[in-house]
Order: C-alpha cells, then sequence, then structure tokens
C-alpha cells in the first residue's frame, strides 16, 4: 500500500463510504473517481454489522510498510540517523482508541528539558528552539489536520506521526 492508497483509505474510514461524493477531500475523491478497482478494494475491506455499524479491515503489512517508510524517513531528514533493523515497538491505532494515558504519553513521550540533545547541525539541532512551522510541544505539523509527526531520541530512536486526526502511529528503536 502506497501512502496515496492509505490516505485513500484513512478518508474512507473517516467518512464512512468509498463513495467519492461523500467524501470530504477533493483528491481523495479524485483518485477513487479515476480507479474504482481501488475504491472497490477499500469496500472490500468492510463489515456492516446488524446494526448497520461499519467496520474497516486494512491489510496491516500494507499499512506497515507505508508507516515504517515514513517513521525511518523522519528519523533520517530530522536526526541524521538511519533505522535499517526492525522496530522494536512499533503500534498503530485510532486516536479514539487510546486511553488518558497511553494519548498523554503519544502526545509528549518526553516531558520536561530535552534528555538528549540532538547531532550538531541536525535539523532536531535547529528546531531545538521553537520556531515558525513546529508546534511548541515538538510536533511537526506538516499539514494542519492532515498530518504531523514528532520524533526523538530520549529512550532509543522514535517517530510519532498521526494522520489525518485519526490514526497514531509509534515506531521505535532501540
Amino acid at each position: 500500500m502506497e501512502i496515496n492508497n492509505l490516505a485513500c483509505f484513512l478518508e474512507c474510514v473517516m467518512c464512512g463510504s468509498t463513495e467519492p461524493k461523500e467524501l470530504r477531500r477533493e483528491n481523495i475523491k479524485r483518485i477513487l473517481s479515476k480507479t474504482p478497482r481501488l475504491a472497490a478494494e477499500i469496500q472490500s475491506t468492510v463489515t456492516v454489522d446488524e446494526n448497520g455499524g461499519k467496520t474497516w479491515h486494512p491489510d496491516m503489512d500494507r499499512v506497515r510498510n507505508v508507516v515504517l517508510k515514513l517513521a525511518r524517513g523522519h528519523l533520517h531528514f530530522e536526526l541524521s540517523v538511519q533505522e535499517r533493523d526492525d522496530p522494536d515497538v512499533f503500534e498503530i491505532a485510532p486516536l479514539s482508541v487510546l486511553t488518558a494515558e497511553s494519548r498523554e504519553f503519544f502526545e509528549c513521550p518526553e516531558p520536561g528539558p530535552m534528555a538528549v540533545w540532538p547531532e550538531l547541525g541536525s535539523r532536531a539541532f535547529l528546531r531545538a528552539l521553537p520556531l515558525r512551522g513546529q508546534m511548541p510541544d515538538g510536533w511537526l505539523d506538516v499539514q494542519e489536520g492532515r498530518y504531523r509527526y514528532l520524533v526523538g531520541q530520549g529512550h532509543g530512536n522514535y517517530a510519532h506521526i498521526v494522520i489525518g486526526e485519526y490514526l497514531a502511529c509509534w515506531v521505535a528503536w532501540g
């Protein structure tokens, strides 16, 4: 599953439909209108219970591949770190199902002063002080409401990613 397919899947989940006219994002509407095979593939992952409630069943191996590429890319871009091994922690869940404690850790994994200082000259070093485009808590808001991430090295290298203010992804090494 490439990132566009994941974006389409998540938009369908959040809107509760694979019908382009029922989706919010114009780009996703266009993609699914032009590729009905993808819309049908996403629709095939849905089960409906007796009360009409929908459950979506993504291909988690494909989702994992996309999220892992994103996490590795963010670590390399921000911290000049390359992680080639499998991560020690890999968790994906809707934000809404996280417990209050899990959500607090996910949003702020290193409260207090910076435990590990980033490499001199890395983007993380340059962002050690809040700058334009960076949220005060260290999150980088790539596209408001659609994509944000946080990387760090306090307890090994990690990346926290939120897609669509819906999906929480936590990948960590070490």
